[in-house]
């Protein structure tokens, strides 16, 4: 597994760039105590925007998912034509956003990251959200692989191999990922036209090696 591929099932911290100098220069790999989070981080590496960690301790049966202690990260998700994912009229879909729009909390997703115990996948396990009128909608999956905003609370533990919200995070570039649905493997969320003339969020069947544009999606 390369350092990128690793990068992608662990924890980045985002700081300030002479401090990820300094670290990726003097930093061995060591652990630290998190005060804000309350847990031990094992150091793994740092860019120049970013320190990653994987939290220490954590021993899982390998067919489950149990929610990390870090929080959940804030994103606008954009698409390869410079729109916006968002939720609007029950169907996660791309839009145009203003500035004003863009600031609007509803606008972005939540990032939450789980453990999963058995090895081998590329990708962190993940579950996306945003909160709309006080609720969490999550992006799901059904047994027609469609994709479906749900309303749920952000389970402590699954005792399964896959769920429904949890989506394999892989990163590609420093700004650029994809999100392989763990019931449906290869295939990830991507767009597709819809009949009110935005493309809406689907599961797109993906080959690993394979460049599809419409799966990958940019974090700001």
């Amino acid at each position: 597994m390369s350092r990128q591929e690793a990068r992608a099932r662990l924890s980045p911290y985002i700081v300030r760039p002479p401090v990820a100098r300094t670290l990726k220069s003097n930093t061995s790999r060591g652990k630290f105590y998190v005060m804000a989070t309350n847990c031990f981080l094992n150091y793994f590496d740092a860019t120049e925007t970013a320190i990653y960690f994987e939290e220490a301790g954590i021993d899982l049966n390998q067919d489950s998912f149990h929610i990390s202690s870090l929080p959940a990260g804030q994103h606008l998700i954009r698409s390869k034509n410079n729109k916006f994912l968002i939720l609007h009229d029950k169907q996660f879909q791309e839009q145009d956003l203003t500035i004003e729009q863009q600031r609007c909390s509803e606008s972005k997703f939540a990032i939450k990251m789980y453990h999963k115990g058995q090895e081998g996948r590329r990708g962190r396990a993940v579950m996306l959200y945003v909160n709309k009128d006080g609720k969490k909608m999550m992006v799901c999956c059904n047994e027609k692989h469609e994709i479906q905003p749900v309303e749920m609370e952000l389970p402590n533990n699954i005792e399964e191999n896959s769920h429904k919200a949890v989506f394999y995070l892989t990163e590609l570039s420093t700004t650029e990922y994809l999100f392989e649905s763990s019931c449906f493997p290869s295939e990830y969320l991507g767009l597709e036209p819809a009949l009110s003339n935005l493309s809406k969020l689907v599961l797109h069947p993906k080959e690993e090696q394979e460049v599809v544009e419409v799966c990958q999606f940019y974090f700001s």
